[in-house]
């Protein structure tokens, strides 16, 4: 899905895209961002924790996106076909909907984000995340 319809009163429909993964590695391409879902594992062993996973994306605004999911862990980085930069989470916040609004519930930090190169979704329960990502491009010549 590529560019965002508009209907007659000028709201904007974000792109949204759906990844339902098993054993295999699913990749997609969203706002200059490739996103890639494996299923959940445990910390230090590996293993797998889950047995599928979902999540939907959905593009905000430039570097801003919904995530909605459980069972997965998402790696970031730069589109190919965009520019060779590199990317990372920015923010990532855990969010719920009350009354009409986004109220954040908790702030990821480091530890729970792998430095800022994974969102690990809960394999067990659906949770929303807000998560900003940076990228970074090279010079030309460097």
């Amino acid at each position: 899905m590529s560019g965002s319809a508009s209907f007659e009163r000028g709201y904007n429909l974000p792109e949204l895209v759906l990844i339902i993964c098993t054993l295999e590695i699913q990749t997609v391409f969203l706002g200059g961002y490739r996103f890639e879902a494996s299923l959940s594992r445990s910390w230090p062993a590996r293993n797998v924790i889950t047995d599928d996973g979902a999540m939907l994306i959905m593009e905000t605004s430039p570097r801003e996106f919904y995530i909605i999911g459980s069972g997965l862990t998402i790696s970031f980085a730069r589109d190919p076909d965009t520019d060779s930069g590199i990317a990372g989470i920015e923010t990532v916040e855990q969010v719920t909907r009350v009354s009409g609004r986004w109220i954040t519930e908790r702030r990821l930090n480091g530890d729970q984000t792998n430095q800022g190169r994974q969102l690990l979704l809960d394999p067990h329960r659906p949770q929303i995340y807000r998560v900003r990502l940076y990228s970074i491009i090279p010079k030309q010549g460097s």
